[in-house]
């Protein structure tokens, strides 16, 4: 259940020692910093349980994740700009 903003800028090391579940949202890194032209690296790491961005963003994700979803049209452009403002949108932790 946990929720990572992931900066594929920086370098990271990680193992994956259970059956591991996931949905990747990928972004461009210059539509993020038009949502967060200031602080664009600091939404990088795990969102606390409990946190307004985690709270709306892991059923948005779910839902990008679904069958439903994948057999929908939908613009890409509009998907991404509704991620970030759910993540650019809640207070910094």
């Amino acid at each position: 259940g946990d929720l990572i903003v992931w900066d594929s800028t920086r370098s990271m090391v990680f193992e994956v020692r259970t059956k591991l579940d996931k949905i990747s949202l990928l972004m461009p890194l210059e539509q993020l910093r038009r949502w967060l032209p200031d602080n664009w690296r600091g939404v990088a790491g795990k969102l606390p349980v409990g946190s307004a961005s985690r709270l709306l963003l892991r059923p948005y994700l779910e839902a990008l994740g679904s069958k439903e979803f994948a057999e929908s049209s939908f613009c890409d452009a509009s998907v991404l700009d509704a991620g970030l403002a759910l993540l650019a949108g809640a207070p910094a932790a």
